[in-house]
Parts: C-alpha cells; sequence; structure tokens
C-alpha cells in the first residue's frame, strides 16, 4: 500500500450532494516526507543517528529551545549529584543498587508483573482452547489471533522479589550457555559483566515471538483498576517464581504512592555507612538542579528539576516511578502522552525510538485486552523430587457494563497497539510502511544518566543488566500544534485491501 487516506464528507453543505472526499499522498510525497523527518527533524536516522549528550543539565532556556519545543530527545548526565564522597574525590553521579533498595526496608511490598518470558504489554498469539495444536503449529495461520497480553501480578516484599529476580535469571543464564555463566556467576555475583557495545539487545527469540497461548474460555472476569492485583484464575496459586520473568514496572506514580517510605527517604540514615567502610556504600543527592533546595536538602530523590519545569512550564512531576527489571523484560513499542526523564541508577536501559511522525506507519490498530494467568501441574521425576511446571494461558478482558454495538463482543474491552515490529526486517513483508519509519535502534542510557524523551516519541525499552531506573513524567501540552498534528496522523487510515487497522467499536459514538 502506497497511500494513505482520511474520509470526509460534504453533506453537512446546503444545497449539494453528499459524496465521499479523500486526501490521499502518493508513494513520492511519502518518501519526500520521510525524508523532510530524517534530516530536518531526527538529523539522519537509523545507525547513524545521534542522540546529544550534556555534561550537566542545560539551563532552562537551552532545554526548552533545543530539545522541549523542537522535539528532540537527549541524554543529560550529572543531572543527581552523590554528595557522600570524601570531599578529596569530585562528586559523581547518584547511584543505588539493589540491595541498596532492600537494606532500606526488606518488606516493603511491591506489585510485580510476572510473565512466562518477560514479554508483557504486548502482542501475543493466541488460540481458542478448542483448536488442535496441528492447526495452530503456524502462529500466523488462521486460528491464531494477536491480543494485547498484560502480565499477571504478584504482591511481594521487595527482598523475595530480589531473591527470584536474581535466582530466576541465574538459572536461565546457566541453562543457554553453562561455562561462560558459571564465571560470570563465580561467587554468587548476580550482576553480569557489561556487555560490549556490538552486544545485540534488540533481537527476540522465534520461540518466545512465535509461542502461541490457549484463551481460558472458562475464566472472564471485569478489568482491575491500578489497585487491585490479580482476579484471574490461578491468582491465588502458589507458582515457582523461579520459572518466571519478574518485572517491576507499575507506572502509576508508584514511587509517591506505594512506596512513599523510599521516597520520603532521607539521606542522613545512610550517613552511618559512610563512617563505616565494611556497610555497603549508598548514595544520596544534592540539590543542585532540585526544585526545592531548602526542603529537599536531606531527601534521597529529587522532587523534581527546576529547568526541567520552566521548559515543560509545569509546576511539578505528574508522576514519578521505579523500575526494576534485567536484560529478559521487554516493554514493547509505545508512545506516552508526557515529556519523559527518565533516569537510570544501576545498570543500563536500551531505548529503541521513533518520531511522532511515524505514527502511521508502525501499523497501530484495535485488539482484544487479556492478561496472563498461570497455574502449576505437578510432575514427579522421582520420590524425592517434585517440579512444579506452570501452565500459561490467557484471560479475556471483560467490562462490567455491557452496551449495544453491532457485529461485536459488547463486553470485549478493546485497545490500540503497534502490531509491526521495527527491528524486525521480516515484518517488511507485512508491514511495507515500515519502510518509512524512522529508526533509532540503540539509544543507551547508563547508570547516572538521563534521558529526556519528548511526549508521544515511540519507544521500547530493555535492559543489558539488573537495572533500576526512575522517571518523572510532566504533562505535555495539548493545546499546541504539535498534538494536533498528531492526532491527525493517527487517524490516517490505510487504504489497501489488506489493511491491519481495523475499525475498533466506539462505546462513546457508536457512530463512529
Amino acid at each position: 500500500p502506497s497511500w494513505v487516506s482520511s474520509e470526509m464528507r460534504d453533506n453537512e453543505w446546503p444545497g449539494r450532494e453528499a459524496k465521499p472526499h479523500a486526501l490521499l499522498a502518493s508513494a513520492e510525497a511519502l518518501e519526500t516526507f520521510h525524508e523532510d523527518v530524517d534530516y530536518l527533524w531526527c538529523g539522519g536516522s537509523g545507525s547513524n543517528s545521534i542522540i546529544p549528550v550534556y555534561d550537566e543539565p542545560p539551563s532552562a532556556i537551552e532545554f526548552l529551545r533545543n530539545h522541549v519545543s523542537v522535539s528532540r530527545p537527549c541524554i543529560i548526565r550529572n543531572s543527581i549529584r552523590s554528595s557522600l564522597q570524601p570531599k578529596s574525590q569530585s562528586q559523581q553521579p547518584f547511584c543505588l543498587t539493589l540491595d541498596d533498595l532492600v537494606s532500606y526496608n526488606p518488606d516493603l511490598e511491591l506489585f510485580v508483573d510476572v510473565t512466562p518470558d518477560g514479554h508483557g504489554d504486548c502482542l501475543r498469539y493466541t488460540k481458542d482452547a478448542t483448536t488442535t495444536a496441528k492447526e495452530t503449529a503456524n502462529p500466523n495461520s488462521s486460528q491464531s489471533q494477536k491480543i494485547f497480553v498484560k502480565p499477571m501480578e504478584r504482591k511481594m516484599p521487595i527482598s523475595t522479589f530480589t531473591k527470584h529476580l536474581r535466582q530466576g535469571r541465574k538459572q536461565q543464564i546457566l541453562a543457554n550457555n553453562t561455562a561462560a555463566a558459571a564465571a560470570d556467576f563465580n561467587n554468587d555475583n548476580h550482576i553480569l559483566q557489561q556487555p560490549d557495545e556490538e552486544t545485540n539487545f534488540l533481537e527476540v527469540d522465534s520461540a518466545i515471538k512465535n509461542r502461541v497461548f490457549e484463551i481460558d474460555n472458562n475464566c472472564t472476569t471485569p478489568t482491575a483498576d491500578d489497585n487491585e492485583v490479580d482476579t484471574a484464575i490461578g491468582a491465588d496459586v502458589d507458582i515457582d517464581l523461579d520459572q518466571c520473568v519478574l518485572y517491576y514496572s507499575r507506572q502509576n506514580d508508584c514511587l509517591r504512592k506505594e512506596l512513599g517510605s523510599l521516597w520520603s527517604q532521607q539521606q542522613q540514615q545512610q550517613q552511618k555507612k559512610e563512617d563505616d567502610p565494611s556497610l555497603t556504600s549508598f548514595d544520596a543527592t544534592t540539590t543542585k538542579n532540585n526544585k526545592n533546595d531548602s526542603s529537599s536538602l536531606d531527601l534521597l530523590f529529587p522532587r523534581s528539576f527546576s529547568w526541567a519545569e520552566e521548559a515543560f512550564g509545569v509546576s511539578e512531576p505528574d508522576a514519578v516511578n521505579l523500575w526494576i527489571g534485567d536484560e529478559r523484560s521487554v516493554s514493547s513499542m509505545h508512545k506516552d502522552h508526557y515529556e519523559n526523564l527518565f533516569y537510570v541508577l544501576q545498570g543500563e536501559k536500551v531505548f529503541t525510538l521513533c518520531p511522532p511522525a511515524d505514527a502511521p506507519f508502525l501499523y497501530e490498530q484495535p485488539v482484544r485486552s487479556g492478561k496472563f494467568v498461570a497455574t502449576t501441574n505437578t510432575t514427579t521425576r522421582n520420590k524425592k523430587d517434585k517440579k512444579m511446571q506452570l501452565q500459561w494461558n490467557v484471560q479475556l478482558d471483560h467490562n462490567d457494563a455491557t452496551s449495544a454495538a453491532a457485529d461485536h463482543d459488547d463486553s470485549a474491552v478493546w485497545v490500540h497497539w503497534i502490531a509491526a515490529n521495527v527491528l524486525d526486517e521480516k515484518d517488511l513483508d507485512e508491514f511495507p510502511l515500515l519502510a518509512h519509519t524512522h529508526v533509532f535502534p540503540q539509544v543507551r542510557v547508563q547508570a547516572g544518566d538521563m534521558l529526556y524523551l519528548p511526549s508521544l516519541w515511540f519507544h521500547r525499552v530493555t535492559q543489558t543488566c539488573e537495572t533500576i531506573g526512575i522517571n518523572y513524567w510532566y504533562d505535555m501540552k495539548f493545546e499546541s500544534p504539535s498534538w494536533c498534528y498528531f492526532h491527525l496522523l493517527q487517524q490516517l487510515q490505510l487504504t489497501d485491501d489488506n489493511d491491519k487497522r481495523k475499525q475498533m467499536p466506539n462505546k462513546e459514538n457508536p457512530k463512529e
């Protein structure tokens, strides 16, 4: 398909016959648009793309002029400084390890994402329970369908989370590469050696990508709000978490709302560790670039950043979130309606970015929504050794109340999600408009660095090792030309017969 169109009608004009019209863009026009975005906005994308790096936070006017107003990402170093180094040493970037977080409060409760392979909040192949295995040997067969599948959730202390995160990772790495992994995990070292720049963390194992999960038609419950955990079947089953991939990514202002004791932690309480070399070093922040120097002087985490607030035109972050995971966890390509400052406390994040201009070419489409559920089966290997094998299924989401919508399941929950994978060249056959995207494939953000990710930029995220991050979300400006243009781009529809963007039932306006 080389055309993008948006239909409009003039049936409201007096005296004129109602007839459809369309705005069309030729292949040449799309290529020109691609080149304009590439050279005028992104500065040459793909493997040659360059994300500007600042050695210290820019001034508010510089940040506004060079990045916020023109929607360009950048990396900012030394945005949060450590204040507990000896005076003889220059201040270092603020860093925290998972062990540091556990030392504050081992019983701090987390709502943890649990998946079979680290791929949740993404499209997965599913089949109906009545479909035979032979019919679904090929995940692209007509008998399988893609559904947006959310992770299962479990509530557990941070100490338990840490234990199973590391043990599960160790088991998987040992199983994949026994010789090399044994050396890496010598002396129970849970953090692998940092990989070199050529290591590719973007490829998805075909066994993960093509795995087909069975839909459990006997288990359908209303969707839960952000504070509820697992109304799904298997929620009360004691499962072996070492067989799962754990990831903490609540995205609901969790650091301020659910982890209040950590958010209000004061640096003076860790001062004793500086005086006792046998204790784990623990860094705290200065407030050189923070919002309220006097009120937040002794707090571990900055409340905000004055240079960012001034550039964004807001008074405080809308949300502050904590992220903990390893290289097994992947967040699929998506966008957020926030200006995002993402700071890495430990490890390394790898972002894959696409500008908002790529919206028509990413094949965002309506799909059914569901969540992972797990049950256990006991298989006896011998009289003394039993292993609980997990069976992963998908439970479909349904609304509490049903409403009339012709030709659609009234209670089904639908979401828009990106179907194409910008990192897989094989997807070009199914999604040819991917050729017009502008991909920044590996934007690496290391411990002590902050990524500014403008609102509406599409991003896929993973890690290279055990990684902790904290991000500040600031409300974007909807009353702007940028939002108006982006909203139009989202509404453009393919005219090809094999259109991947099928119409989604609109509960608010059934006529649409």
